[in-house]
């Protein structure tokens, strides 16, 4: 199993809308491509976000290294900017994939 994972950081003061619009839209979104079995989001909680800011991860399951590449190939850069473009200037995001070992 490979975990494609995105760690996002929101200004506080669009988290309830940028919740909504990930749950209504954006997952679906990278679903409906078709290289991942299932996903998560989760917020971060501790350590907590000073100021500001709060921070959630999304995790993205795979069956292989191949399908997130395609995905990463053909997808993300329109999803990404969907994402920049509803929420400009009002986050960060970090990506990485994971591989299951135990």
């Amino acid at each position: 199993m490979f975990i494609y994972t995105v760690t996002v950081t929101i200004k506080k003061d669009i988290e309830e809308e940028w919740v909504s619009w990930m749950n209504d839209v954006h997952l679906d979104q990278v679903m409906a491509a078709g290289y991942f079995s299932y996903r998560k989001l989760y917020k971060i909680l501790i350590p907590s976000q000073t100021g500001d800011e709060v921070s959630f991860v999304v995790h993205y399951f795979t069956e292989s290294l191949e399908l997130y590449e395609e995905y990463a190939k053909k997808e993300a850069s329109r999803l990404q900017a969907e994402h920049t473009k509803k929420f400009p200037g009002k986050f960060k995001a970090a990506r990485s994939v994971m591989m299951e070992v135990i």
